[in-house]
């Protein structure tokens, strides 16, 4: 299962890991680093957070740690692409142990998922109430692409989930402004301007 600070309530979850365990059945996390979106630089305002720490951590290790404290997790998958982070990835698993932080440290990390999607201009759950689009667009597709891109001030993994992932015919420019999405939303997001947004920045 996909699991990280950040994807809580994404596909199984915390629910779900949970009743994995109460039925005895093995969990083997992948993307604890989100696809190396915890790995980078982040905002400023996450990196105050992140100084708070009582124990100063890469935010790779932080992430992976995390992950490991659940004491129950059996392995966990992690993407790497050169050498150095192979050996971080080592120094961070001899480092791993469950239970590492405190109840303090864990609703820091809460803070920081908070913090993060704050920075979304918008709120879409992909709760898909707002389709099917008369003229096929993916629209919670498009606008989750669009919120990553806000929220971790990235356009790589964005671009590559919308150009790669989101059929052509699909995308948010086939938009036409029909607008029969919009009254169906209970977020009330203005999905037109918002795909006409999410299309000019992470469109090829």
């Amino acid at each position: 299962m996909m699991y990280n600070y950040m994807d809580t309530r994404y596909q199984a979850g915390t629910k779900g890991l949970r009743f994995a365990l109460k039925n005895n059945i093995d969990i083997m996390v992948m993307e604890p680093i989100r696809g190396g979106q915890l790995a980078k630089e982040p905002p400023e305002e996450i990196k105050k957070l992140w100084n708070t720490f009582r124990v100063k951590r890469t935010y790779a290790d932080g992430a992976l740690q995390w992950v490991w404290n659940h004491k129950d997790i059996s392995l966990v998958l992690s993407g790497m692409t050169t050498l150095q982070q192979i050996k971080e990835n080592i120094e961070s698993a001899n480092n791993a142990k469950a239970g590492i932080f405190s109840e303090k440290e864990l609703e820091l990390f809460k803070k920081i998922r908070r913090t993060y999607l704050k920075r979304s201009p918008i709120r879409c759950t992909s709760c898909k109430y707002c389709e099917p689009c008369p003229q096929g667009v993916a629209i919670s597709s498009c606008l989750g692409a669009y919120m990553m891109s806000k929220i971790y001030d990235d356009l790589e993994r964005p671009k590559m989930i919308y150009n790669n992932f989101i059929k052509e015919e699909n995308r948010a420019d086939k938009c036409i402004e029909c607008g029969e999405c919009e009254p169906k939303c209970p977020q009330n997001i203005p999905i037109i301007e918002s795909l006409k947004e999410a299309h000019k920045l992470i469109s090829e």
